[in-house]
Parts: C-alpha cells; sequence; structure tokens
C-alpha cells in the first residue's frame, strides 16, 4: 500500500488540521449543553465509578481491588488528569474530546494511504460527526479511548510493512497493549494484525525482515502488558491483564437466560447476582470471576450457546443503537446538535443504518485496499459477541466501518455515468439497510432509562450532600417508572437520614410491595418503624 502520489504534503496537513478542527468543534457543541445539563452532567453508574476510583488515586489514596474490576487504563489515566487539572470533571471531558478528534485524523491518513483523497477526507468526515460516538465519547468512559486505539492501530498496521523503523514498530506494539488494557476484545485483532504483518513483510523483504518485525512489535506490546499485570499480581494476587469482572460480563451474555441477563440494571437484581458466589463461599475475587466461567463452560456445552450467539450476531448488525448504561437517543434534547446526527424512525437507527450498508459496499468493491480494516472487522466483533452486544462495545468498530464506507461512497461516484450498475447497487444498499432495520425491539430497548439516571443521579447528588436536589431526582424516578424498587427505597433512605420518617415508611413500603421477598426492604422498613432513640441507620438495601 502507498500514499497517493497525487497530493502534497501540505495538503495532507491542511486536510488533517481541518478534519481535527470539526471533529473537535462538534465533540465540544455536544460536550459543553451535556456538562451543564442538571441531569446528564452527573456521572453514573461506570461513569461514576471511573470517578470516584481516578479521584482517590489522584488524592493519593492505596490502590484497592475496585480498580481491577474494569479494565484499568481508563482509571488510571483519568487519575492522571485529575492530578494535574484538579477534580474537575470538565477538564477531563475536554481533554478526552482530543483523542476523539485525533481519531479522525487517523482514519483520514489510513484512507488516504490506502489510495483514496476523496475517500479519506470522507471517512474523516464521517467519524468527525458520527453521532454515537461523539455521545459516548463526552461521557466518562473509555469508549473515547477505544475508538482513538482502533484508529490508531488501522492506521499503524497499515503504513507498517513499509515502515523501516524499529522504533515504529514497537510504539505500534505499544498501542495495541494500551488497547488491550482499554478492552481485552482488542485482543484478537492485535494478535491477528501482528500475524498478518509478519507475513506481508516475510513474504516481501525475507523472513529475517519479518521476523525483525515480530521481534521490536512484541517488546512494544509486552513493556505494556507485562508490568499491568504484575501490578494486577502486586494488588490482587493474580497475574493478568484482564478485569476481575471478565467472568461475570462472560456469563451476562452466555446463559440460559442471558436475554433478561443483559437488560439486568444496577440494583437489586444486579446485587443479587454479583453476590450469588459469595454466597457459594468465594471470597476472592478472581474466585467469583472463576465461578461465572464455570457457569459459562457448562452452558456453552448446550445447544442454546450457539442459538445465542447467532442472536447475538443480529444485534450487532441492529441499525439502532442498543443501551447500555444509558440510552443515547435520550441525549439528544439536552444538546440539540446530536439531533440531526444521531436519531432513530421505527425500526431504522441513524447513522449505523446507512453506515453498514456502505461499508460493505466499500469492501467489496476496494477490499484488497483494506485489509487492516477487513481484519478488524472479522476479528474485533466476534469478540464481543462472545460476551454480548450493546451501543458502547459497538463504537470501536466504526473508524473501520468509516473507512469502508467512505470507499464506498467514492464507488457510487464513479458509477454516475453507468445507470443501471448504480441503481442495482442503491436498491441493494437499501435491501441491506431494511434487514438490518427490522422492527423487532430488544428487551434493553423497553427499559426505563429516564428513571434509571433519575435515580442514579439522585443517589449521586446524596453522596455529594445535596438533598434537596437527591429528592427532586428521585421523585421523578418513581415518577416515570413507579414499579422502580430502587428508587423507592433509596428516597426512604433520603427521607428517614432528613428525619421525615413518616414519608420513609411510606417510600420503604411501595418499594416493598414491589418486591415482598427483599429482606434489605423489610429491615429498612422495620428499622424506620422504631422509636427514634432506638432506631438504627438505614441501609441502602438494595441499591449498589
Amino acid at each position: 500500500m502507498t500514499a497517493d502520489p497525487t497530493g502534497t504534503g501540505r495538503n495532507v496537513t491542511r486536510a488533517a488540521a481541518g478534519l481535527f478542527l470539526a471533529a473537535l468543534l462538534a465533540r465540544l457543541a455536544v460536550l459543553l449543553p451535556l456538562h451543564t445539563h442538571p441531569l446528564f452532567g452527573l456521572p453514573i453508574v461506570d461513569a461514576a465509578s471511573y470517578v470516584d476510583q481516578a479521584r482517590a488515586l489522584a488524592a493519593g489514596a492505596p490502590v484497592t481491588e475496585a480498580l481491577f474490576w474494569q479494565p484499568i487504563f481508563y482509571p488510571l489515566w483519568l487519575s492522571l488528569v485529575f492530578r494535574a487539572f484538579g477534580p474537575s470533571l470538565l477538564a477531563a471531558r475536554i481533554l478526552q474530546a482530543l483523542p476523539g478528534a485525533t481519531a479522525c485524523v487517523l482514519v483520514y491518513l489510513f484512507a488516504r494511504r490506502a489510495g483514496g483523497r476523496r475517500a479519506a477526507i470522507a471517512a474523516g468526515l464521517i467519524l468527525a460527526f458520527y453521532g454515537p460516538v461523539i455521545a459516548l465519547e463526552t461521557d466518562l468512559l473509555s469508549e473515547g479511548w477505544a475508538v482513538f486505539w482502533a484508529a490508531f492501530l488501522l492506521w499503524g498496521f497499515t503504513r507498517a510493512p513499509s515502515d523501516p523503523r524499529p522504533l515504529s514498530m514497537a510504539l505500534l506494539g505499544a498501542g495495541g497493549g494500551l488497547a488491550i488494557l482499554t478492552r481485552p476484545t482488542f485482543l484478537p485483532f492485535v494478535a491477528g494484525a501482528a500475524l498478518w504483518l509478519i507475513l506481508t513483510v516475510a513474504r516481501r523483504n525475507g523472513g529475517k525482515a519479518g521476523m525483525d518485525k515480530a521481534c521490536t512489535l512484541a517488546l512494544g506490546l509486552l513493556l505494556i502488558l507485562l508490568p499491568a499485570a504484575a501490578f494486577c499480581r502486586q494488588h490482587t494476587g493474580r497475574f493478568t491483564i484482564l478485569p476481575s469482572s471478565s467472568g461475570l460480563n462472560l456469563y451476562l451474555g452466555n446463559n440460559p437466560r442471558w436475554v433478561e441477563t443483559v437488560s439486568i440494571r444496577p440494583g437489586v437484581e444486579w446485587m443479587e447476582l454479583i453476590r450469588e458466589p459469595q454466597r457459594e463461599g468465594r471470597a476472592n475475587i478472581w474466585d467469583q470471576s472463576d465461578y461465572f466461567r464455570g457457569k459459562v463452560r457448562k452452558y456453552a456445552r448446550t445447544g442454546a450457546f450457539a442459538s445465542g450467539l447467532l442472536r447475538k450476531t443480529a444485534r450487532l448488525f441492529c441499525s439502532r443503537e442498543i443501551p447500555r448504561n444509558h440510552d443515547l437517543y435520550s441525549l439528544r434534547e439536552a444538546a440539540p446538535v446530536l439531533k440531526p446526527l444521531l436519531w432513530k424512525a421505527g425500526g431504522f437507527g441513524f447513522p449505523f443504518g446507512l453506515l453498514l450498508p456502505l461499508a460493505l459496499l466499500g469492501l467489496a468493491t476496494r477490499g484488497r485496499q483494506l485489509v487492516p480494516a477487513w481484519l478488524f472487522l472479522l476479528l474485533y466483533p466476534p469478540a464481543v459477541i462472545a460476551v454480548f452486544v450493546s451501543d458502547r462495545y459497538r463504537a470501536p468498530a466504526i473508524p473501520a466501518l468509516a473507512v469502508a464506507a467512505a470507499f464506498g461512497l467514492a464507488w457510487l461516484w464513479d458509477q454516475r455515468g453507468h445507470r443501471r450498475r448504480l441503481g442495482g447497487a442503491i436498491a441493494a444498499l437499501a435491501a441491506a439497510a431494511i434487514l438490518i432495520s427490522l422492527p423487532r425491539a430488544y428487551p434493553e430497548e423497553r427499559l426505563s432509562f429516564g428513571a434509571e439516571r433519575n435515580w442514579a443521579a439522585g443517589q449521586r447528588l446524596a453522596e455529594e450532600g445535596r438533598p434537596a436536589e437527591a429528592e427532586s431526582r428521585l421523585r421523578r424516578a418513581t415518577e416515570l417508572d413507579p414499579g422502580m424498587v430502587d428508587a423507592w427505597n433509596s428516597l426512604g433512605v433520603l427521607l428517614e437520614r432528613q428525619g421525615r420518617r413518616a414519608e420513609a415508611i411510606d417510600a420503604y413500603r411501595r418499594a416493598l410491595a414491589l418486591d415482598p421477598g427483599n429482606a434489605g426492604l423489610r429491615f429498612n422498613l422495620e428499622a424506620a418503624r422504631l422509636p427514634a432513640s432506638g432506631s438504627s441507620a438505614p441501609a441502602a438495601g438494595p441499591s449498589p
């Protein structure tokens, strides 16, 4: 693969700078209204966990096992931000927009090196204004970095066969290691792309050249992964780069009730699930992870396992954004810039409903020039499907799809004088868009994310000592979803701590009526009924 000979270095620099600026402005236009919004500006669920861990580390707190519950790159990076700029969430979010904008430049450079000047600009613009990715990047989650690493690796592996510098190979390997520490699902692609690179170089320049590439690439990779595994062993006792939640996450998408378990929300059901191995005597975090892996191995021996994989594959290709912690479509009202960039109509979801058909066309017509993209799309998605699918975990595939879609658009433009061929291609694109937009609602799409976000925000506000705002959010959650046990319980806890016992008892009664068998709720209710002199502090009960 060679760079487009028709361009100049100055033109490339100008185009890259323009794409970076456009992408950065798009992200800031979404970020700033969301950050100042009273509901969306608060970190919740995974974002809240990352923020709390990072702030503690930045303040000098000792490392605990909680750091290793999720992949360690993002909380460690966030702790460096807080150490440098203080506990400002705005500074962290603005800095997070930088790798997002840089990813658009890397996608542009990848596509240009693959031989398409117009396609390169189109690929950069697609990623720069791709609504779901922008929405994810504005939250304090690792997805923005995962998209960046995907773009970096695609660009790096494209130029690697013709790059003779050992340092470049070591940096590429280090990037692969950091990608794996951000999302372990990168591991198959990093391994597969490394093998392709070695074979390509060996075929062109001989076996020794291939081995030299392999050694420097492996050196960069191991310089990242080995210290990370040693760091994990130092604090948890196990030498691994996987998070301690890996067994549980694998189980969520691979069990006889996986359609229900992937929809479990923070609260009663979630706590019951994660405490299951503890009830079996598994106290160590890795024993608990192994417990869930053991259940997955048993399930994998049944016929339902293969059926589940096929159903999860269908989810991966769904044109709509399947939610995980929150519904991306709900952000459109708070950040109006997202409205044309992220929407759905019936079963059709924009932009993925157009992106995927165009990407398939680009791969079919220009696939030989897009080998790293092919490898990514063949090796990364199965790692996601093996666990479970959501908008967050599909996001790293967007850079590869953006490049392929740009080449698909370029091919359509080249066929404008061939009406029959162009008409057939457009009909095929429409058929593909319809196929991935069947009007079937997944369980996650039926959840009340508005109520859940208000509940989570109420929990966060209560922790920050803002009871009036917390009460407002918790009551709003009960209005949006009167059947939300956790919202009623959290409201009861908040009211009881303020001495408003009668109101707290009413909230506990409502929660217990919804879940009569919950011991934590019953304890809270009985404790609230005790005389004031002998009352016990309310337990959070089912809340995480």
